[in-house]
């Protein structure tokens, strides 16, 4: 092999390791709660959903490679305490408040309370005489009536809260809207049969970036956020 050879060689693996740095220093390390329709496995077994969609389409537009994790919702707070990720999506918790910067908002949804078959509104005049059923970390912010929650039941996953409604082992659930009829059109219920009130109209659901990310990355996303869509 010649010199000129040898100095062309030379000089590709140097451009294949620094391009190689570039793309794992532009990878963002995005963990996300674990909840239909928002974030999930597909049958595909990757991760898919309405947020999963939205911060990867985030994360592409600033330029970055996003990896994501689906977790529950206490882990995702503690990788985002931790250092352990980069970003993820949903509503202001005292922990994020604390790990994190605040952007956006990124989308809207409505939190609904869905009362069990039988029982009338009026019903919510009095929460401490209701079994409460949430998604495990959700809804403690909300005051229904202005009053607060005084217990909850956690569950895992809608459809379980669900059956526990239809079998009367809850008076009542507080969820979003979007989660609700996801769940209930998978296990065949009709929602029509309970009533339901709306709690808080166009909650804002915000991006979180960990504050050990580079203030420059966190800009690209800042930056990508501002220039798209209003929710």
């Amino acid at each position: 092999m010649n010199n000129y050879n040898k100095r062309y060689l030379r000089g590709w693996l140097v451009a294949c390791v620094l391009l190689s740095g570039q793309v794992r220093a532009a990878e963002v390390h995005i963990v996300l709660f674990n909840v239909e329709p928002y974030s999930y496995l597909g049958s595909d077994g990757q991760p898919t959903g309405i947020q999963v969609e939205k911060v990867r389409a985030l994360a592409e537009q600033a330029g970055l490679a996003p990896r994501i994790d689906l977790t529950s919702f206490a882990r995702r707070d503690l990788a985002m305490t931790q250092g352990d990720a980069d970003m993820t999506i949903g509503f202001e918790t005292e922990a994020l408040k604390k790990s994190s910067f605040r952007l956006g908002p990124i989308m809207t949804v409505t939190s609904i309370l869905l009362l069990r078959q039988g029982l009338p509104p009026s019903a919510l005049n009095d929460l401490s005489r209701l079994r409460v059923g949430r998604m495990r970390g959700g809804c403690a912010d909300l005051r229904p009536n202005g009053q607060a929650f005084e217990s909850f039941h956690d569950f895992n996953n809608y459809g379980s809260g669900l059956s526990m409604l239809q079998s009367a082992r809850l008076d009542v659930i507080c969820a979003t809207d979007d989660a609700l009829r996801f769940a209930a059109q998978q296990a065949g219920i009709d929602l029509a049969a309970h009533h339901s009130t709306v709690l808080t109209a166009n909650r804002e659901v915000w991006i979180f970036v960990a504050r050990q990310v580079p203030e420059a990355i966190r800009q690209r996303i800042e930056q990508a956020l501002n220039a798209s869509s209003p929710p």
